[in-house]
């Protein structure tokens, strides 16, 4: 019920032309097509304001602590695969920094 109630906000915070898929365990991505920089950065803090609030489930008063990480294309990548993996250290790299965060990803995380 939890992920269902994650992906329904983080769904209220992408336009109908990006994409939204779910990879497994707690991981989703986002594919923001024609996005600016600023706007990458917009949807990003967007998802962490939405996701962070409480979540009501089952009588339960729950809260979700989202790491985003961001691979853009085309300088962090050419294709998805490369993307993604980008984005994952990029997601690590905002763990580490205490969650509840977004992180570019950076040639130097390698």
């Amino acid at each position: 019920h939890l992920l269902c109630e994650v992906a329904r906000r983080m769904s209220d915070c992408i336009r109908k032309s990006d994409t939204l898929a779910r990879l497994g365990g707690d991981e989703f991505v986002i594919v923001c097509a024609d996005a600016s920089l600023e706007g990458t950065a917009a949807v990003a803090r967007k998802v962490i304001e939405s996701v962070s609030r409480p979540f009501l489930t089952d009588g339960h008063q729950l809260t979700v602590t989202p790491s985003i990480g961001i691979g853009l294309f085309p300088q962090d990548g050419h294709d998805f695969e490369t993307l993604l993996k980008h984005a994952d250290t990029a997601m690590y790299r905002a763990k580490e920094s205490g969650r509840n965060a977004y992180q570019f990803f950076a040639r130097e995380m390698n």
